[in-house]
């Protein structure tokens, strides 16, 4: 053994069969393994060469059919184009009643008249009453399997079936143990093109495993026409993330009136469905919300940007601009205020304000009550409120 090199992998049909070796088919009911399986032992018959982006090596092949059934098989033999020229290297059994456990030297015996290349067994559930979730009984029947096929140096697939949810082949582990190389047929249900497939090839014992390969199923009842052919790689939307589902809550509970409501209501339900109040607002943010706080005590409140506004990317409303002498954000201490404020317009007094849109009016002393809804325009009644504060300021220092 180490005087030589090692005989090479003998692919009878690329990434899928090899000489001398046991491979698992497996794909759901329906979704065209046994088609597949027989389309690309039709293109060895008829010669060999490529199928789909497959490479077929000519074969001899001997189909063990316990499924489908003698007229079913038939359709699709003369839809893949063989004829009667092609009868002496395709041979179908009909296998009824046969039980793998107990009649495997009958298939000995087919295999010795034939010597196949290709032997394809549909599918392993119908040709077998064992029970494949025991691990013991799934390498009984196996086991003498895989070693009949190293006896007769051919290359055998066993069709499969897989869950239903498409999540790899029913039954035991031991199963892929058993087996050397495992594919899938798979389709996925997000597809809207329902003749795609996609053959996977997540383990093999003796190479590395193959590329997935896409492929197209047509089928053409009418003309009798069977094709597989390569197709694009299917590629499925990302599933949705917790910021798209809360946007998705925030645009169905917020108005788009471009007036300011209270965001309690909102992040409620946000936090109901498992949302927490960051998400929430992280999804405001990317919709292009407005968010700020109003009133006192100041609470959350968020609206749809209007055409004159620009949402921002933080807490705030669009910042009120800086007039001429503006005071600084820290208010002066009362007994440092201008002594000539009381003489100076009202209105002009409460608007003299910082960049910051809640700070309070440098005219406004530390003792009187202040909200940020007293600049004018900000809610209705404030104009009264400013006037009231005015008049105080006005008010000289021994009498307030």
């Amino acid at each position: 053994m180490l005087r030589t090199e090692p005989e090479p992998v003998r692919w009878v049909i690329d990434g899928i069969a090899a000489r001398g070796t046991l491979a698992m088919l497996a794909g759901r009911a329906k979704e065209g393994k046994s088609l597949l399986a027989v389309a690309l032992a039709a293109r060895g018959v008829s010669g060999g060469g490529d199928l789909a982006g497959i490479g077929v090596s000519p074969l001899r092949v001997l189909v063990v059919d316990a499924e489908n059934g003698g007229p079913e098989l038939h359709r699709r033999v003369r839809a893949l184009g063989l004829r009667e020229e092609h009868a002496g290297g395709f041979e179908v059994y009909e296998a009824l009643g046969h039980d793998l456990r107990n009649d495997l030297g009958e298939l000995e015996t087919v295999l010795i008249e034939h010597r196949p290349d290709l032997l394809i067994l549909d599918s392993w559930r119908s040709l077998w009453g064992g029970d494949e979730n025991d691990p013991r009984e799934v390498a009984t029947c196996l086991d003498p399997i895989r070693n009949l096929t190293r006896e007769h140096d051919t290359a055998t697939i066993l069709i499969h079936h897989s869950r239903r949810d498409g999540s790899g082949y029913r039954g035991s582990g031991a199963i892929a143990a058993c087996v050397e190389n495992v594919v899938e047929l798979s389709r996925s249900d997000e597809d809207t093109d329902r003749r795609r497939r996609v053959l996977r090839n997540p383990a093999c014992r003796y190479d590395q495993e193959a590329d997935d390969r896409w492929l197209r199923i047509e089928a053409d009842r009418e003309r009798g026409i069977l094709s597989l052919a390569t197709a694009e790689a299917f590629t499925p939307a990302p599933p949705p993330t917790k910021v798209g589902y809360a946007g998705a809550l925030i645009e169905e509970m917020l108005p788009r009136d471009h007036a300011w409501h209270p965001a309690k209501p909102i992040l409620e339900a946000g936090e109901a469905d498992g949302f927490p109040i960051r998400t929430m607002q992280r999804a405001a943010r990317q919709l292009g919300v407005e968010l700020s706080r109003n009133g006192y005590p100041s609470v959350s409140v968020w609206r749809w940007p209007t055409r004159d506004t620009v949402a921002t990317a933080s807490f705030g409303v669009s910042p009120v601009s800086p007039v001429e002498n503006s005071k600084s954000l820290s208010p002066p201490s009362h007994d440092t205020r201008d002594t000539h404020d009381s003489e100076k317009d009202p209105v002009a007094t409460v608007s003299r304000v910082s960049d910051h849109p809640h700070a309070r009016p440098p005219d406004i002393p530390p003792d009187t009550h202040w909200l940020p809804d007293m600049l004018p325009g900000a809610a209705p009644g404030a104009a009264e409120r400013v006037a009231a504060v005015t008049a105080h300021n006005a008010k000289p220092e021994e009498a307030r």
